[in-house]
């Protein structure tokens, strides 16, 4: 991939590096060092959006601004076009990283988002999640109507993992190891790990397989031999919540690792063990997908007193 496809598009198409402005390389230079596309394209979109603002302004992305302009800029959002704060923080964090680049590439001596004072982000999730008994129906009518349905409720209920990093799978990632039947995932952040399946998934797994060795494992019904997109499993599970009657919920694939998460610590398992298993970096991202951490039923207080009750 060239600095000029990265680029290209944002704001200023050109042909050749040498005859690019500065801010656009340096925009094609910072986008590179991802290798993630899903990252890029988020980073672009977001860098797209302060280039259109300096551009009104008349401003030169990199010569003319100063923390002034990306204040100025940060409060259009949040008062005037309603940005929420998930929004407005992604796109200062897009702007650190490529004044950051700047700064490294020579461009700037310093970064004009240093002293940004950044909204706080309350680190409370919002997504829906399903109940042990939601989740349970799900993965019962799955089986019943569709191999392919079941494995994948599955892979997201029972083990977790991103849409992405299902849609992802390929036949030849699928092993055994110690005894497990196992399957090498690719993380976000391109990392990289394999995970264990439990029998019921590796069950569903088996019955769409059978003697295929290569290709996706979940393929579109509509285009054979097509990936599954992200979209196609959407839609898979907001069927499937509809048809078990769960009302008053939005039901993403997203759902699914907050269920995967709340459900494993309530089942007794360690908060380390649920941290590797859902491919967490950061402890404190576990206990940010788990939804029963306000649960009244589960305060300190009620082993407290028994356990101080028990020496009275």
């Amino acid at each position: 991939m060239t600095l000029k496809t990265l680029a290209n598009g944002l704001v200023v198409p050109y042909e050749e590096p040498q005859a690019a402005p500065d801010w656009q390389v340096c925009a094609a230079s910072f986008l590179a060092s991802y290798r993630n596309a899903n990252t890029r394209n988020n980073y672009a979109i977001a860098l797209r959006a302060w280039f259109a603002w300096c551009r009104q302004k008349g401003l030169d992305p990199l010569l003319s601004v100063k923390r002034t302009h990306i204040e100025l800029w940060m409060r259009q959002m949040e008062e005037q076009e309603g940005k929420s704060v998930h929004t407005v923080v992604h796109r200062l964090n897009a702007l650190s990283g490529y004044y950051r680049t700047a700064v490294l590439d020579g461009y700037i001596e310093g970064s004009p988002c240093a002293y940004v004072r950044r909204p706080r982000i309350e680190r409370v999730s919002k997504t829906a999640y399903l109940t042990r008994v939601e989740l349970g129906q799900i993965i019962e009518l799955a089986e019943k109507r569709s191999s392919r349905d079941c494995a994948i409720v599955c892979l997201l209920g029972l083990n977790g993992l991103r849409v992405s990093e299902v849609v992802g799978i390929d036949i030849e990632d699928i092993s055994r190891e110690r005894g497990y039947k196992t399957i090498f995932i690719r993380r976000k952040g391109d990392k990289t790990q394999t995970i264990p399946l439990s029998h019921r998934t590796a069950w569903a797994i088996e019955q769409i397989v059978k003697d295929e060795t290569a290709g996706p494992l979940f393929q579109s019904l509509r285009t054979p031999g097509k990936r599954l997109s992200r979209g196609d499993v959407q839609r898979l599970v907001k069927r499937y919540a509809e048809w078990v009657g769960v009302r008053g919920k939005s039901i993403s694939p997203h759902s699914f690792r907050h269920s995967f998460v709340t459900l494993s610590l309530d089942a007794g398992v360690s908060a380390r063990d649920v941290q590797n298993s859902a491919g967490h970096a950061d402890a404190r991202m576990t206990a940010y997908y788990d939804r029963n951490r306000e649960s009244l039923a589960r305060n300190a207080t009620h082993q407290l007193t028994a356990f101080v009750e028990g020496a009275i």
